[in-house]
């Protein structure tokens, strides 16, 4: 076995744990419907067409309730961009 093995592992549990305690985050960003689909196709670097970005919302996106908003709700990369 690789003897960086546990650090490398360790260190990807770390970033996932991280990742998991920012999608129970109380101020989770709140965007419209195109500005959505803009960040999502963004953040797959442009491997997505518009068209499938609102496939994929269908199941990646929620609307909020009592706001004219939608939220992402997993994936965080598409927030960043």
């Amino acid at each position: 076995m690789d003897p960086t093995y546990p650090k490398h592992f360790r260190d990807a549990f770390d970033h996932f744990l991280e990742l998991e305690a920012k999608t129970k985050a109380e101020d989770v960003p709140v965007y419209g419907y195109q500005e959505m689909v803009t960040r999502l196709v963004r953040g797959t670097k442009y491997q997505l067409t518009e068209e499938s970005a609102k496939i994929l919302m269908i199941r990646g996106a929620s609307q909020v309730q009592n706001m004219d908003g939608w939220e992402f709700t997993r994936d965080l990369l598409v927030t960043k961009y």
